[in-house]
């Protein structure tokens, strides 16, 4: 697992999950009633569809109960020690800085080679608009 690099996503359908995971559907079935923090959401068509964070907590469910030979009560309660001992946002507020930084730079760059682009085009129609 820990070479593993879970492909860059914001949704992942449940038969992608399986196949991530290596879980059966049915005890994918059960994990995803059981354990309160997994947040599946569901598709117009009503396929579950799993984000990165649920796939990385399946993993921690597994590497717990099969690897470590945890009972599904002591993973449970791991994990949602883990969730509340985590700060994220302490984490996230320097991640977003830093993106928003670089994403900002990046936009203005951006922005200022459309208005020279819309520039152009004004003055072409002018100057179609005389002729």
């Amino acid at each position: 697992m820990d070479n593993f690099k879970l492909p860059e996503k914001l949704f992942f359908k449940e038969r992608e999950v399986i196949k991530i995971t290596k879980l059966s559907k049915k005890v994918l079935d059960y994990w995803i009633k059981i354990f309160p923090f997994l947040n599946i959401q569901k598709n117009s068509n009503g396929e579950l569809l799993f984000k990165r964070e649920e796939i990385i907590l399946l993993l921690k469910i597994k590497e717990l109960v099969l690897n470590q030979e945890k009972t599904i009560e002591e993973a449970k309660k791991t994990i949602e020690v883990e969730i509340k001992d985590s700060k994220p946002q302490d984490n996230y507020k320097k991640e977003t800085i830093d993106n928003d930084i670089n994403t900002s730079a990046v936009y203005k760059s951006r922005l200022e080679e459309i208005r020279k682009e819309i520039a152009n085009i004004l003055t072409i129609l002018k100057k179609n608009s005389k002729t």
